[in-house]
């Protein structure tokens, strides 16, 4: 038969396991939290730099789309066909050569940058020439 001293011998070996396995429990929870919170901080700085690359790279194509229709633009201004276009919006009409010439001018300019129309338009915003005539409305070019 235990006596009374091994009884309180006893409780007291459960008591100090009890204890450890607590405080073990309590450190494998803190240290799960803390390999947890390190890691959602990995995938936030991730996604930032993600986020931050597609952002400079779509600024960086449109740049180089801009700079692309500009020098399309400086092409066709230092162009002979400039001498067609001053004609045609000087007169407000084209004659048929000029709109040919003009026409295949705007239809080559098309097809090489795949524009989706090209139109010679007045300072008002009126439209003299559009490639594609059934497009959309030539109002929405005007000025108002």
């Amino acid at each position: 038969m235990p006596t009374m001293g091994e009884g309180i011998s006893s409780t007291r070996r459960g008591g100090v396991l009890i204890l450890s396995l607590t405080v073990c429990a309590i450190a494998m929870i803190a240290a799960v939290w803390w390999y947890y919170l390190r890691q959602r901080e990995a995938a936030d700085g991730a996604a930032v730099n993600q986020l931050a690359a597609i952002a400079s790279a779509k600024t960086a194509q449109v740049a180089n789309w801009r700079h692309e229709r500009l020098g399309d633009g400086r092409v066709v201004a230092a162009s002979p066909l400039m001498r067609t276009a001053q004609r045609i919006l000087s007169r407000g009409q084209a004659t048929e050569a000029d709109r040919a010439e003009v026409l295949a001018v705007m239809s080559s300019l098309a097809h090489e940058f795949l524009y989706a129309d090209v139109s010679l338009v007045d300072l008002d915003g009126s439209v003299l020439i559009r490639l594609k005539k059934g497009q959309a409305d030539a109002s929405e070019l005007q000025q108002h």
